[in-house]
């Protein structure tokens, strides 16, 4: 059946009790309505719960980022504390001797060393003639 059709019938019936059409009408809008609230309060639970979930990964994401961040200065407060000891350590073994990692260039270093308490005897000599049979760095003797 068409619609025309229903409402050509149905007319007469509409008319005859308008109040209890009316109040049927009311009726449905309100149930309609109240579905409708239904639905949307459970999206609305729905999305709340996504935002919860994300709010709660982010905190995660945030507290692990913040771990890191920790960890990268330590380390950064280490690798400063390794070079200045390394430094150090290269500092002292060209005094003392070749460092053993160094290899082939631990003699030369030590030559260079040498040299150089060499040529501050040379010119201390040189300078102060009355110093040329001085010791050389802490060595015992007569002259100072």
């Amino acid at each position: 059946m068409d619609f025309q059709k229903l409402l050509e019938q149905e007319w007469p019936v509409i008319v005859g009790a308008p109040v209890l059409a009316l109040g049927l009408l009311l009726v449905g809008a309100v149930i309609a309505w109240w579905l409708r609230g239904k639905n949307a309060e459970g999206e609305i639970a729905g999305l709340k719960a996504q935002l919860a979930a994300r709010d709660d990964r982010m905190k995660f994401r945030d507290d692990k980022l913040a771990d890191v961040q920790q960890h990268v200065e330590t380390l950064k407060l280490r690798i400063k504390e390794l070079e200045e000891a390394f430094r150090l350590e290269s500092l002292s073994s060209v005094r003392t001797g070749p460092m053993p990692h160094i290899g082939p260039t631990g003699p030369a270093i030590k030559e260079v060393a040498e040299a150089a308490d060499a040529l501050g005897t040379s010119i201390s000599a040189i300078t102060f003639p009355s110093f040329q049979h001085a010791p050389v760095h802490g060595k015992t003797g007569s002259g100072l």
